[in-house]
């Protein structure tokens, strides 16, 4: 069985820094690259007042921004698999990464940025406290 990379990605940037080192690691490993992008979840007194396909059309639309993304970095649609989710992020990484068994997530993490982060933590800090595999963490 292959050794599996997970590393989730923020839509806002790609993770330009956080996928060139995933990639270097599953190359050297001759690992599986499965990438991971979670939507942030609809309160449910929104959600009321979205359209019934609106969730479809938010994953759908999420995956061809990120697949261009990921193409304009030289990614090859065949060198990765694409998961897109709806959820609390920390916690979503999580439970896919017990789920199809990962070797490693590798996670991009900034420097704190308010106090809050340094109380309360970023999601790269909850994925490496809760995680049941290794985090390698990637400062951007």
């Amino acid at each position: 069985m292959s050794e599996k990379i997970l590393v989730p990605l923020d839509l806002s940037h790609a993770g330009a820094k956080v996928l060139d080192t995933a990639r270097e690691m599953a190359e050297r490993r001759g690992a599986d690259l499965v990438l991971m992008t979670v939507l942030p979840a609809i309160p449910a007194i929104v959600d009321s007042f979205m359209a019934n396909d609106y969730q479809e059309k938010a994953l759908a639309e999420a995956r061809i921004a990120l697949e261009q993304r990921l193409e304009e970095k030289g990614l090859a649609k065949d060198k990765y698999e694409l998961v897109i989710k709806h959820g609390s992020p920390y916690d979503e990484v999580i439970k896919f990464a017990q789920k199809i068994d990962a070797n490693v997530i590798v996670v991009a993490s900034h420097a704190p940025q308010t106090a809050g982060d340094y109380l309360l933590g970023s999601t790269a800090s909850k994925i490496v406290r809760h995680a049941t595999c290794s985090v390698f963490v990637v400062r951007i």
